[in-house]
């Protein structure tokens, strides 16, 4: 699974990590924020917020949800953790170890103290919800750093934990300008035919050609644009490199 949040067809497949930017896709347009992650699981009189889904535990007292997407197993219980299966709103199975993740269904793992008063309730509802609360939004792409914001540059390394990404590289970028028309650009370079961009030249051409917000996507080997069949610039590595997502434009119906 990506670190950091991906949605798809309003399924949250991944939680945020660093509460990166995001870029949420709607059936009218975009909109670009830093984004976290609201959820819960809510019983009948009690209510457990859940800390993220689908990425490494960054806390012992973090309640993590895990899903198919993650694997056929949850990870490995915290010191004093616990874990529960929930499917069809239901507690299924419950351990101090791993768990079969169920299909359609949640591992649920965290803090025995939290989610022990859990195995009373005969119903759960788990909530999933983001900060900001993007109502309608289909597709949800994750990246880092921002590179335009409300059409300044605005490349905020630090704040996202973002330390390692310097020089000139190969770079991939999405935007989208006022009148919502997606932007996105692939940046060659070490393969001979470009140097590559620095972020801060990256972000000054993404702002040069109308985005008013746009973020950095993963470079380096990951640099590939495909179009008709065809990889039209020149990757990195040849053949590519193993990607856990990729963002796709195609026709409808």
């Amino acid at each position: 699974v990506p670190l950091g949040t991906l949605m798809i067809d309003g399924e949250l497949f991944t939680g945020p990590i660093y509460d990166r930017v995001s870029m949420g896709i709607f059936d009218n347009g975009f909109d670009m924020a830093r984004v976290q992650m609201k959820s819960y699981l809510k019983g009948s009189d009690i209510t457990v917020k859940v800390d993220n889904m689908n990425q490494p535990r960054m806390l012992s007292t973090h309640v993590l949800a895990y899903s198919k997407a993650w694997g056929t197993t949850s990870p490995a219980t915290p010191k004093y953790g616990y874990q529960i299966a929930i499917k069809d709103n239901k507690i299924i199975a419950s351990s101090t170890s791993p768990l079969t993740i169920p299909e359609g269904g949640y591992v649920i793992s965290g803090p025995a103290k939290l989610l022990k008063p859990l195995l009373n309730e005969k119903k759960l509802e788990f909530v999933i919800s983001t900060i900001p609360d993007w109502k309608g939004v289909n597709h949800i792409i994750s990246g880092g750093p921002y590179l335009v914001k409300n059409s300044k540059v605005f490349v905020d390394m630090t704040a996202q934990k973002l330390g390692a990404i310097g020089g000139k590289n190969p770079r991939t970028a999405i935007g989208y300008t006022k009148d919502n028309n997606l932007i996105l650009v692939a940046v060659d370079g070490r393969e001979g035919s470009s140097v590559g961009m620095t972020l801060m030249q990256l972000a000054g051409f993404m702002k040069s050609i109308g985005c008013v917000n746009a973020m950095n996507l993963d470079g380096g080997g990951s640099t590939v644009m495909y179009v008709d069949g065809a990889v039209v610039n020149n990757p990195q590595v040849r053949g590519g490199i193993t990607l856990s997502n990729a963002l796709v434009l195609s026709k409808k119906g």
